[in-house]
């Protein structure tokens, strides 16, 4: 197990990493980077419980570490059931959290998007021919969905005359046995 540093913008946090490629961090860590305290995050782990992937400490071989380090992760004591998030987690705590550091954070990563965004004219030649696609496949989807209608009717119809024609048959069938 090593440390490592997790850091974008204004939020630095401490990580162990359980196996290589897998970082954790502790709830420490991100009430620290984000301003909050125990309960905030609580409140949120519970409101948003489906989208987090928790790990607890006993279910993995991180507590001695945590021990050994617990001045970095700024924990007392740790327990079997301390849980350990995930960088994708940390940034889920963060999009949920609303303090001076999430907000701070947000502006950051709104900066980054704007920064990494592709934007570009279109001739409008180009959006002619766009439009008239978008055109194309929107008719395409209403002869869909009328073939599927008739295609429903037939099988009733073909329902109802298969089981006319079935009667007719066994009609057939006792008239031969009766003569």
């Amino acid at each position: 197990m090593n440390l490592f540093k997790w850091q974008f913008a204004n939020l630095t946090v401490p990580m162990i990493e359980l196996e290589p490629g897998h970082l954790r961090c502790t709830n420490k860590g991100i009430e620290a980077a984000l301003g909050v305290n125990a309960s905030t995050l609580r409140d949120v782990y519970r409101e948003h419980a489906d989208r987090f992937t928790p790990l607890s400490v006993g279910k993995s071989d991180a507590k001695g570490f945590l021990r050994e380090h617990r001045e970095v992760f700024d924990i007392q004591r740790v327990r079997s059931d301390t849980k350990l998030w995930t960088p994708r987690d940390m940034l889920r705590f963060a999009r949920y959290i609303t303090s001076p550091a999430a907000d701070e954070f947000h502006e950051r990563v709104i900066d980054l998007i704007e920064e990494q965004a592709r934007v570009g004219a279109i001739a409008p030649e180009e959006f002619r021919a766009l439009e008239e696609r978008v055109a194309a496949l929107t008719f395409e989807s209403i002869e869909l969905k009328e073939l599927k209608g008739r295609m429903a009717v037939m099988e009733d119809t073909l329902g109802i005359t298969g089981s006319a024609l079935g009667k007719g048959l066994q009609a057939i069938g006792k008239a031969k046995k009766v003569h």
